[in-house]
């Protein structure tokens, strides 16, 4: 709950772009990696389609190299 409460809290004070937190906010490739490589298959289609829709959300706040990575290690 804790967590819940400080993503929808975020988001009420910076907006929905500015309030996603997590590593594609940050544009931590290493961790979306991490992440898709622990995740069973079936779970890892469903990362990255909510993957690709948090990076069309912040995009513009990544540096575009960044964005690109990203967008390449989420195509399915």
């Amino acid at each position: 709950m804790p967590l819940a409460k400080s993503a929808i809290d975020g988001i009420e004070k910076r907006g929905l772009t500015r309030g996603l937190t997590g590593p594609i906010a940050r544009g931590d490739i290493s961790v979306v990696q991490m992440h898709l490589n622990a995740l069973p298959k079936e779970l890892a289609t469903i990362y990255r389609a909510l993957s690709l829709q948090a990076l069309a959300l912040v995009g513009d706040q990544l540096p575009i190299e960044t964005h690109h990575a990203l967008k390449r290690l989420l195509a399915f």
